[in-house]
């Protein structure tokens, strides 16, 4: 099995190599309520949510600024090719959770394609990890350096550096990423207008090897979440670059816009 970039980003959005973690504002102020999301709030967003990926493969889009009293506007964006649903099961107690005893989170993630995919989390009072995965052929993703997806608490101007690493049957994943809530403001979607949202940024340095080749990927992220919605996020945007055997992807081929529709 090949890795699938937009799904190991868009689903797992590093290891426990920590480079450093800086919580708090930029001007050191105590953060306004609205704008803190820790793991209570964060638990309360889990459950069944459909995301919506949008086509953007000839359209010009861009993220916006970061900031505090932001808005971001990307309700034109409407045109829906894909949907997925996503349903999170809390571990022990389904026999999914078997696969990976150590999980306490599972995502099930069923798009248009027959079976469901699986990614495999460690929620802790700190921070949810992604330990494994396993595709719908049964193929299982084991982490060697365990990816993280969220820091708690979380509030703008929290930012932290990761690195990780996964095997799956005779491919292997090396990965490192930086992560910043580097936006705090209103965000407008197909779905609704949302104040008190935060942004998340990541970029990614990923390298695949397997026994035909391999290729390296950048990407950047931005996602969008509320501690006031359901799901785990609003809207996310992701821009990337790969290259195989010397040759980058053509234009356009790297950019994904997804939105959720919350409860």
């Amino acid at each position: 099995m090949k890795a699938n970039i937009y799904f190991l980003v868009s689903l797992f959005i590093c290891g426990v190599h920590i480079s450093g973690c800086d919580k708090g504002n930029d001007d050191n102020t105590e953060p306004d309520a609205n704008n803190v999301i820790t793991k209570d709030d964060f638990i309360a967003k889990l459950g069944k949510y459909t995301s919506y990926h949008v086509d953007v493969y000839n359209k010009e889009i861009e993220p916006g600024p970061s900031g505090t009293d932001v808005t971001w506007d990307f309700s034109d964006y409407d045109e829906v090719a894909i949907t997925t649903t996503v349903e999170d099961v809390e571990c022990p107690g389904e026999a999914i959770c078997s696969e990976f005893p150590e999980a306490n989170r599972v995502y099930a993630a069923q798009g248009p394609a027959a079976g469901i995919e699986y990614s495999f989390h460690q929620l802790t009072d700190d921070e949810l990890n992604v330990i494994g995965g396993m595709g719908a052929d049964g193929l299982k993703t084991h982490y060697d350096d365990p990816q993280t997806t969220y820091k708690f608490p979380m509030s703008y101007g929290s930012k932290f550096s990761d690195s990780y690493s996964y095997t799956a049957g005779s491919e292997v994943l090396v990965g490192k990423q930086t992560v910043e809530v580097d936006g705090f403001g209103t965000l407008k979607t197909v779905a609704g207008t949302f104040p008190n949202t935060l942004r998340i940024k990541r970029a990614y340095e990923i390298n695949i090897t397997h026994p035909s080749g391999g290729h390296t990927s950048t990407v950047v992220t931005y996602t969008w979440i509320n501690k006031a919605h359901k799901g785990l996020f609003l809207l996310q945007l992701l821009f990337s670059e790969t290259t195989i055997h010397g040759h980058t992807q053509p234009s356009g081929f790297g950019k994904s816009l997804i939105y959720t529709i919350p409860e």
